[in-house]
């Protein structure tokens, strides 16, 4: 009478000492080989391997460590990007185990990737094409989709260059999922590979993949204080659960702040930025006055039919100093044909009523303002040549952008508004903000 050998049945393939050490209490029936030697592949369940290999027809399991090419997918290239990610569609329980195994031993660019498709699935006739799905390609890579499912484990770049995954295609044979993992060979802790996968099987493929992977993780076995290590691990596992919990709810609540101020910063000191009209003389007023300037809005003070300034500044450490202000937004770049409009009707008023000029003229600007701010070239590219005149009637052409970053770093408390307001009265032709 045969004896059914226990199950899971793992086939070690050139797989280091430690590693197997750490790797076979979880088969009950194991076997050491080096790639090439004679097996007989029907009595194997899952093979895990030390570099490249492929899988027999009748093996529908497979994890590799350090692999170049496995099943006929191949490292294609090298990249040199250096900031790498784990796919947000990695399940939690997977995620954690990349970013404590994989992650702390991946080596710095260049690092070689997986090709996109599986070329081996597609197309083929013959045994293959019957045991595996057909169109097939990394999962989150492929433009034509395919059969199966799995996850890009770790990828590299905005390209997604591929570094591990974890394949899940129909075996046609079983009529069951079949598993192939690709991991980098410096990976830590590579049982746990092992128990996940097993943990995974079990669910899906009770007949050959038994609850209990071993009977040493059986708390019925295990004396006093092996028992009260399992029970530590399950209270840390639930305080972990329950931290993480606090966190994802904690960043969502921060999440929605972000929103939120970014809802406030675009009704108030973004329109610097983003707006033109009233609303854009709106920001601006506010602007100075959290500089501790007085400002008066003009356009609409003056005669019947004259065309004033849109404000008028003072500051209240000087006596008697008065600036003429002119605000204009565009969609593309600053005209400079706009910089002397202060300079007439609203400078002749002001002298008619005054009996003298006023002390300085201000010409905001928010140019290319549907361009994102630091994407947007300079007010004026030749400020000699396009402000000579402005600068010699003591003028001072002011871009928001600039306005905006000193309004910043006062609330900050890294530039004194003195300093600046005084910067804004004694600078002419384009100003730059005052850093200290």
């Amino acid at each position: 009478m045969n004896t059914p050998l226990p199950r899971p049945r793992v086939l070690f393939v050139d797989v280091p000492d430690h590693v197997y050490a750490a790797m076979e209490p979880y088969a009950p029936t194991h076997e050491r080989v080096t790639a090439g030697d004679d097996i007989h592949p029907s009595d194997w369940d899952l093979i895990v391997a030390y570099g490249s290999h492929t899988r027999p027809f009748e093996i529908p399991h497979l994890v590799t460590f350090g692999a170049e090419s496995t099943d006929g997918i191949d490292l294609e290239d090298a990249t040199l990007a250096k900031e790498v990610s784990v796919p947000d569609d990695v399940p939690k329980d997977v995620r954690r185990l990349v970013e404590t195994t994989v992650l702390p031993a991946l080596g710095s660019p260049p690092r070689e990737y997986w090709t996109e498709n599986l070329s081996l699935y597609a197309g083929l006739s013959g045994r293959y094409a019957e045991l595996y799905s057909r169109e097939m390609a990394l999962p989150g890579r492929g433009k034509s989709g395919h059969t199966g499912a799995g996850w890009p484990l770790l990828t590299a770049g905005a390209e997604r260059h591929v570094l591990a995954f974890w394949l899940i295609q129909e075996h046609r044979r079983s009529g069951r999922p079949g598993h192939l993992l690709a991991l980098p060979r410096e990976t830590l802790h590579p049982e746990s590979w092992l128990r996940m996968l097993l943990e995974r099987l079990q669910g899906e493929d009770p007949s050959r993949f038994p609850p209990g992977i071993t009977w040493r993780d059986k708390q019925e076995w295990a004396p006093p204080a092996l028992l009260a290590a399992h029970e530590s691990v399950e209270q840390i596992a639930q305080e972990r659960a329950e931290l993480l919990a606090d966190l994802d709810r904690r960043n969502l609540h921060a999440q929605d702040l972000v929103e939120a101020q970014k809802s406030v910063a675009g009704r108030g000191p973004w329109r610097l930025l983003t707006e033109d009209g009233p609303a854009l003389e709106d920001a601006v007023q506010k602007t100075l006055q959290a500089l501790g300037f007085e400002v008066e809005v003009r356009d609409e003070t003056g005669p019947k039919g004259a065309k004033l300034e849109d404000l008028r500044v003072t500051d209240p450490d000087i006596e008697g100093w008065t600036c003429l202000v002119e605000i204009k937004g565009y969609t593309k770049g600053a005209k400079a044909g706009d910089v002397m409009q202060v300079a007439g009707n609203p400078q002749a008023h002001f002298a008619a009523n005054h009996g003298r000029l006023p002390d300085k003229l201000w010409h905001v600007v928010n140019p290319e303002r549907n361009t994102p701010p630091d994407q947007r070239g300079p007010a004026f590219p030749n400020p000699d040549l396009e402000l000579a005149q402005f600068t010699a009637l003591d003028g001072l052409v002011i871009d928001t952008r600039e306005l905006l970053q000193a309004a910043y770093a006062v609330e900050h408390g890294s530039v004194p508004p003195e300093v600046v307001r005084k910067s804004l009265r004694e600078s002419v032709q384009l100003w730059t903000r005052p850093t200290a």
